[in-house]
């Protein structure tokens, strides 16, 4: 059994997948013909990118703040 495991790394791998679907939703709206579909996906498209981009950012820094498992060596 492992000690103390996190659900960390779980929620923000979520929130990436919610921030991809964000941003497939954006660029689905933007392929499509139309002035008002547009004007939404561009702010869809950055949002979706911005939460992959922090997610990333977010799971190196947790995964960097891990104890070593090799004992030191």
């Amino acid at each position: 059994m492992i000690e103390n495991e996190s659900s960390m790394p779980y929620l923000l791998t979520g929130a990436m997948t919610v921030g991809l679907a964000v941003l497939l939703l954006g660029v689905e709206l933007g392929t499509e013909m139309g002035m008002h579909n547009a004007a939404l996906a561009q702010p869809l498209q950055a949002v979706g990118g911005a939460v992959i981009v922090g997610g990333v950012l977010l799971l190196a820094r947790y995964l960097d703040d891990l104890p070593d498992r090799d004992g030191g060596h």
